[in-house]
């Protein structure tokens, strides 16, 4: 899929794409075909190949942009920072999560049979329904199994690496000051050797 992908807050993906459609009273007006460019949105549910289509934006010619579909304001108030993020160029890495290709766990054929179900990330995996992890076939929930297991421990391991990088800054600061107390006790030997000297 050459779209770009969003991962909304009930877990479902967007995708998001221009398209045109003719506009009926423009063209009847004009005498020739006038189309509209529209806004497209599919919604997705992870594990499932079906897909729920529905005009976000209409974009008329003379420049007025207006919602559509069977309720007007619905998709385009709900999505409204993924369409904002898409329509201003920035798309690319929308993509929130572990991608299967960068999981060792699962081999090239198994993550582009995923992908052909809408499974994207470790973390759709683990998210996934009975319903929809049935989908998956045999050893389906082994494969659930292990994509928690490695998320738990890359949270742990995101931890440790947390606290690895603040003990390296307690440390850098503890040198900092170890320095600045090296130069202080220098300036204050410096002093009291000119004052024994005036003595």
């Amino acid at each position: 899929m050459d779209q770009p992908l969003f991962k909304t807050s009930d877990g479902l993906w967007l995708r998001l794409e221009w398209q045109t459609r003719v506009n009926d009273g423009a063209s009847e007006a004009e005498g020739r075909p006038i189309h509209d460019r529209v806004l497209v949105g599919y919604i997705i549910v992870p594990g499932s190949r079906d897909e729920v289509s529905r005009i976000v934006e209409r974009h008329l010619p003379d420049g007025k942009v207006i919602p559509d579909g069977d309720n007007p304001s619905d998709w385009s108030k709900r999505f409204a920072d993924h369409v904002a993020v898409f329509k201003n160029g920035g798309a690319a890495g929308t993509l929130t999560g572990t991608p299967l290709r960068a999981w060792g766990a699962i081999d090239a054929r198994l993550a582009a049979d995923l992908t052909a179900l809408q499974i994207h990330t470790v973390e759709d995996i683990a998210d996934l329904s009975d319903g929809n992890l049935s989908k998956i076939g045999i050893g389906a929930r082994e494969l659930q199994a292990k994509a928690k297991a490695f998320l738990a421990a890359a949270k742990d391991t995101a931890e440790v690496q947390r606290l690895a990088a603040e003990n390296e800054r307690k440390d850098a600061r503890i040198s900092q000051l170890e320095q600045q107390l090296g130069d202080l006790s220098a300036k204050i030997e410096a002093v009291m050797a000119k004052q024994q000297e005036a003595a």
